[in-house]
């Protein structure tokens, strides 16, 4: 299930971030540490727009883009 959120302000969504998640179209190599490599991608507070499906009570991430004005 897929869903697109409008609102305003922009809501806030946890998501978790796996190796199968893409970041503006690229995916993550085997045995790449994700969470230094998001902090290298995406600085604290950036906008992006991101899609992703609910599993097992969590919000996977499927693609991250940063959000370009």
């Amino acid at each position: 299930m897929r869903k697109r959120l409008n609102e305003e302000p922009s809501p806030i969504v946890s998501l978790k971030v796996d190796h199968q998640t893409q970041i503006d179209g690229k995916s993550f190599k085997k045995g790449e540490n994700i969470e230094s490599n998001l902090k290298k991608e995406l600085s604290p507070g950036a906008e992006v727009r991101a899609s992703f499906d609910l599993e097992k009570m969590q919000n996977k991430a499927i693609s991250i883009e940063k959000h370009t004005k």
